[in-house]
């Protein structure tokens, strides 16, 4: 009661607005929020989205001098940003992409409150206000690409100091023994708590926005490049015990302690640029707004507003909730190979490869096996329905041809191929793969009716495009391969460039 007695006249209708405006967001969009403390709760990498609301609101306090001396005013064009975050979320619900449809969420609720604020307000306020976006879970797509640079960068600093190593996609093996850069080697943990944590360290030492982005940028950088020595550092200690170090669970506390030297040098550096505190600057403001009689606090003001936050943020699940009932999902896959058959392939038993794809729940799935004489080919489909209801996705970082740990396959190579068809040029996924008897080449992508992508991002939108135009054609996952050796890849690669055309022209 005291706290509330303290806060000024003028600012106490906005925090009521402020309570009003979170809990509709909340309220309205209960299934996206609940989405991202899913996250949170069951992913140690993002645990720290706990911390985030508590976090902004601490650095809103710890500046809180300043800030009554500010007047917040009621800004209307700010409606504009409302309703086109409220579009982005729309179209990012009914093309199921979920970390779009996260950030347009916490989007929301920041114009919401940039509209109770008024601009000079919400200006000032812009980095605790913009540091809620880090609620939103997100990163897991840079893993494969950080894995990339971590081998690369590692095997890289092993030949210049003079190692033989023998190097296999993300597998390289040294005289001592094998390595192998898995999730966790990626350094994504370092990185996003490095910019978190860079984030909140800028707001509080530097004044000056070019400044902060400087220092939020070098926090982006230094964790990159330092995941990578911490690496080669690991490796070097396991070589040269013989490998009796840097195995178990000493090989986390060494990445954890360098990790920590490494920020605490980014923090100490970034310090003899500091600036002074800023209510050395708002001194004699605070002064001249104290000295000012307060009238009564006025709520009347605030109808209009929170009426407009109503009626903006429930347009959007109304919407999408009718569209995604005028279309019914299909969950059906392509049967007929009439195609295959007129260029000389005939259908023939399961050559027993061993070889199964690692999908998230479809709801059909089909191998079928044909023989051309000279080759044998194997294709796999995989079609999701009621994708809005939890269960698979077409599009999903955890549709994979091989897992992390697989005990029998390993991916070789990865990368992509340029198909040439009447439509176009389409480019799909390429992967080798490897078991103790058998290596695999394959050819994968998305076909959305006629759209066939290799791109997930292009996939979401065929899908979205199919939903607003009604369109009811099939959608599905499809992968070619085929036994392949490592003189073949070639040979193989245009076999399969030849079938693919020709599926994606008939489909």
């Amino acid at each position: 009661m005291k706290m509330m007695q303290d806060v000024p006249q003028h600012w106490r209708p906005t925090m009521v607005g402020t309570a009003v405006v979170t809990l509709l967001s909340a309220i309205i969009f209960y299934d996206t929020w609940v989405s991202i403390v899913r996250i949170w709760w069951r992913s140690d990498t993002f645990t720290h989205g706990f911390l985030i609301i508590p976090i902004s609101l601490w650095l809103i306090w710890t500046n809180r001098h300043h800030y009554r001396a500010l007047r917040p005013g009621i800004s209307g064009s700010v409606v504009t940003v409302i309703f086109a975050c409220g579009l982005v979320w729309l179209l990012a619900d009914l093309s199921n992409v979920q970390v779009i449809r996260q950030y347009a969420a916490v989007a929301l609720l920041i114009s919401a409150l940039w509209m109770l604020l008024g601009h000079r307000v919400a200006f000032n306020m812009m980095m605790p206000l913009g540091f809620l976006l880090f609620m939103v879970p997100n990163g897991e797509d840079l893993i494969p690409p950080l894995m990339n640079y971590t081998a690369n960068f590692t095997v890289w600093m092993l030949r210049l100091t003079g190692l033989s190593v023998y190097k296999e996609g993300l597998n390289f093996t040294l005289t001592s023994g094998n390595w192998s850069v898995v999730e966790g080697c990626s350094g994504l943990r370092y990185l996003i708590a490095s910019i978190t944590l860079g984030f909140v360290y800028a707001y509080l030492t530097y004044n000056q926005y070019w400044k902060r982005v400087v220092f939020v940028l070098l926090a982006i950088i230094v964790p990159i490049i330092a995941n990578g020595f911490r690496a080669y550092m690991i490796v070097m200690i396991a070589h040269y015990s013989d490998m009796k170090l840097a195995l178990g669970v000493d090989h986390y506390i060494y990445g954890g302690v360098f990790f920590g030297l490494v920020m605490l040098l980014l923090f100490f550096l970034g310090s003899f640029w500091r600036d002074p505190p800023l209510q050395q600057f708002d001194a004699e403001k605070k002064r001249r707004v104290g000295g000012r009689h307060e009238q009564r606090a006025n709520y009347r003001p605030l109808l209009f507003p929170l009426v407009t936050v109503l009626i903006a943020f429930s347009l959007w699940p109304l919407t999408s909730a009718w569209m995604k009932h005028q279309q019914a999902d299909r969950a059906d896959i392509r049967q007929s190979f009439a195609t295959l058959h007129a260029m000389g392939w005939q259908e023939t038993p399961d050559p027993l490869w061993g070889w199964k794809a690692q999908f998230n729940g479809p709801t059909t799935e089909s191998y079928r096996y044909f023989s051309n004489g000279e080759h044998k080919l194997g294709i796999y489909q995989a079609a999701f329905a009621d994708e809005h209801e939890g269960g698979g996705e077409l599009v999903n970082s955890q549709n994979l041809v091989v897992r992390q740990k697989d005990p029998v396959w390993k991916q070789i190579t990865s990368g992509q191929v340029e198909i040439i068809t009447e439509y176009g040029t389409v480019t799909v996924n390429e992967y080798v793969i490897r078991s103790q008897f058998h290596q695999l080449h394959l050819l994968r992508w998305h076909q959305v009716g006629a759209k066939a992508t290799g791109s997930p991002y292009l996939a979401k939108l065929h899908q979205m495009i199919k939903l607003l135009t009604a369109d009811s054609s099939r959608e599905q996952q499809v992968v070619l391969f085929t036994e392949t050796s490592e003189y073949d890849y070639d040979k193989t690669r245009e076999m399969l460039k030849g079938v693919a055309v020709n599926w994606i022209k008939n489909d």
